[in-house]
């Protein structure tokens, strides 16, 4: 895994999974917040912090990348 193809491949594997991760939790959020007939969705803290990797990530894959 030293070739830098491989490792863009990896870190967007990572992007897929915490997108699908922070998608599903948002619905869940969502759908709860119907369910209780509220027009306020509240997140709950897994969704914040799965979203903060993914920005993280993002910062990491322009560090890594761009050299």
């Amino acid at each position: 895994m030293n070739d830098r193809a491989d490792i863009e491949r990896e870190l967007n594997k990572i992007d897929d999974a915490l997108a699908w991760a922070i998608t599903r939790e948002e619905k869940n959020s969502e759908a709860n917040a119907a369910q209780h007939c509220s027009e306020k969705v509240l997140y709950s803290p897994l969704t914040i912090k799965l979203q903060l990797a993914k920005d993280a990530l993002a910062k990491l894959s322009g560090v890594l990348l761009d050299n």
